[in-house]
Order: C-alpha cells, then sequence, then structure tokens
C-alpha cells in the first residue's frame, strides 16, 4: 500500500468516534508506516517519550528519531482523539513545553484528520510556529501526499533533515509574510487585481464592476491590527458615554476560531465567518441548531425570512444579520455552545 492509498483509507474514518489509542493504531501509525517509520523498531520510534521537567517527567505520545547515536527525536507528534477540537491554549502550552525541553525542531499536532505541523526554532515572537494545517477529508490526496512526503518521511527527517529544516523555515516565513503582502496590496490595488476582481465578478453575475465600486470595496478591507478580546456576552446596562463609544470602536480585523485566523472587516463579517466555519465542522449535524434547539435561539433558518437573513457560503442556511457588535458576541456564543464549543474557542482580533 502506498501513501496514497493510505491517505485515502483515512478518509473512510470521516464519521468514527475513536478515542486517542485508537486514533493512534488506526489513523497515525499506519501512514507512518508507509512513510518509512516502522513503530515496532525502538530505534525508529519512541511512544510515550519521558522528557525531563525539573525532577518530574512528562511524556510526548510519539517521537520520531533520527539516526544519530545517542538517538534524538526530530519531530514530536502529540495525539488527541479524533473528534477533538485542536487549537486550544492547552494543546499549545503542550507543545511548546516539548519543545523548549526536548530541542526538537517539529512537533505535529493531530486528531488523525488534521495535522498541525510547527517549526518550533521560529524566531518571532507573536508567531506560533504553524506553518502547515492538513486535513484528510477536505484536502486534495496529491497535495496530501506530497507534504506527508516531504515533511514525515523517513527520508525527509532523518537523511535530508537540513533540508527538511529549511522548507519548514520557508514555509512559516511565507504564512508571516501574506498577510503584510496582503495588507499592500489593499493599501495600493496593482491594476491586476482590479482585473481580476472584474472578470471574476462578470463570471459570477454578468456585470462588470466600476473602479469606483471596486476601489471602495478594497478600501473597506483595510485593517490594522491592534490587540485581541475574547468575547463576553455578559449584559450590562448601557449608558449614554458609552453608547458614544461604541460608537466610535475600533472595527474587528481578524478572528481566531478554533485555532483558524481568518480575515473580517465589520461585526456582521465576525458573524458570518464564525457560522461558515461551524457550518463546515459540523455539516451533517448542522440541522440540529436550526431555530431555537433547547430553547436557546441559534439565529439560524432554513429559509430567507427577512431580508436581514444572510446565506452561509456554500449551504442552505441563513442567518439573521441585523445586530449590533453585542448582539454578534451573543450569537457567536449561542452557536459555539449548541455545536459543543466554548465560548472562549473566538477570538476577536482589532
Amino acid at each position: 500500500m502506498s501513501v496514497k492509498d493510505e491517505l485515502n483509507r483515512m478518509q473512510d474514518f470521516k464519521d468514527s468516534d475513536f478515542n486517542e489509542s485508537n486514533t493512534i493504531q488506526r489513523l497515525v501509525l499506519p501512514v507512518l508506516e508507509e512513510l518509512g517509520w516502522n513503530s515496532r523498531d525502538p530505534d525508529k520510534m519512541h511512544f510515550e517519550l519521558p522528557i525531563p521537567k525539573g525532577k518530574e517527567k512528562i511524556k510526548a505520545d510519539i517521537a520520531l528519531l533520527s539516526s544519530s547515536s545517542p538517538r534524538k527525536p526530530c519531530m514530536i507528534i502529540e495525539v488527541k482523539a479524533k473528534n477533538t477540537i485542536l487549537g486550544r491554549d492547552t494543546d499549545l502550552d503542550q507543545i511548546w513545553e516539548y519543545a523548549f525541553r526536548s530541542k526538537v525542531p517539529l512537533i505535529t499536532l493531530t486528531n488523525g484528520i488534521e495535522w498541525w505541523l510547527y517549526y518550533v526554532f521560529d524566531k518571532d515572537p507573536d508567531s506560533d510556529g504553524k506553518f502547515a494545517k492538513l486535513n484528510i477529508i477536505n484536502d486534495s490526496i496529491d497535495d496530501l501526499n506530497k507534504i506527508f512526503e516531504t515533511y514525515f518521511s523517513y527520508k525527509s527527517l532523518v537523511k535530508n533533515t537540513e533540508s527538511t529544516m529549511q522548507k519548514a523555515e520557508q514555509a512559516l516565513t511565507v504564512i508571516q509574510k501574506l498577510p503584510e503582502i496582503w495588507q499592500e496590496l489593499l493599501n495600493e490595488p496593482p491594476k491586476e487585481l482590479y482585473a481580476l476582481i472584474r472578470k471574476k465578478t462578470f463570471a459570477s453575475v454578468g456585470i462588470k464592476p466600476t473602479k469606483e465600486q471596486m476601489s471602495s470595496f478594497l478600501s473597506e478591507q483595510k485593517s490594522e491590527r491592534t490587540e485581541s478580546v475574547k468575547i463576553s456576552t455578559k449584559s450590562k446596562p448601557v449608558s449614554s458615554t458609552r453608547k458614544a463609544k461604541q460608537k466610535n470602536q475600533k472595527k474587528p480585523v481578524e478572528i481566531t476560531i478554533l485555532g483558524d485566523r481568518r480575515p473580517v472587516n465589520s461585526w456582521i463579517g465576525v458573524w458570518k465567518e464564525v457560522a461558515y466555519v461551524l457550518y463546515n465542522r459540523h455539516s451533517d449535524t448542522f440541522h440540529q441548531v436550526v431555530g431555537k434547539p433547547n430553547g436557546k435561539s441559534s439565529h439560524v433558518e432554513l429559509d430567507k425570512k427577512t431580508q436581514h437573513h444572510k446565506l452561509i457560503l456554500n449551504s442552505k442556511y441563513w442567518i439573521h444579520c441585523n445586530t449590533d457588535s453585542n448582539g454578534v458576541k451573543k450569537r457567536c456564543s449561542n452557536l459555539l455552545e449548541l455545536l459543543g464549543h466554548r465560548e472562549d474557542d473566538l477570538v476577536i482580533h482589532f
């Protein structure tokens, strides 16, 4: 069986519910075996690797070992149960604990379906080091095969370590640079960007937008990241002074939801992105949150009931968007809770 065959086989477990042990045995180890790692060879793979932490020791789920002597881990893989949502603060703290104490250059966080790769020698203090985010179900098998061969194969990690580390660092540099490049394009849009927008719009609706329309739209996308706040739904009396402050408050420019960062340009944009991400995470069960399940309104409907209802992209569901910033926070919190997530799984950046 090839790596591609194994990746295709893993897709058959889309609806399975594995605990951590079964995730390791049925999803993680089979693909690692195809990539040249013998799980029965203690010189190649170490389970529950003890890492010194003062007088204690913490244990990493899987360590892929180098060919040097004494053998050192060249990658640590932290495995969660299959349906675990990745990217919570505790997961990231755990990863960086391993990195700091073991000096391992590459760490992977996975639930068997999603694989997040971190380059931990990154020098940017504002970066979490994540340079790749793979999804066995949603991503192209050819793309997955190439990335797995590049960063997980025994040949790449052990025999071409320097080259693999260089590729990881380059990938991380690109990820960190893209927001800045996008901002530059928004600040001074090149003719090629206008041409592309005009072409795509015409193909979609049969009408070419004017340059003024495109400039206005691009201007709205401009943003300057300043700070982040976790959503809060505690209601307080709103004074006239506070109302004035709310009118002048800065618009959100980005959200982090379930560990995934997404650009926004308004509070309604926050609500749309949250609904979109949650629909994609729970497309099979999203119908359960329509209306008022358990007496809690999700503001999700199957029909467009008013002009203020907007369609969730690539779905048949509509969300009600006639609200202010506090309403958006409340709706996001409700939808997260109804789908089994926590309020702090969403962070709004300004």
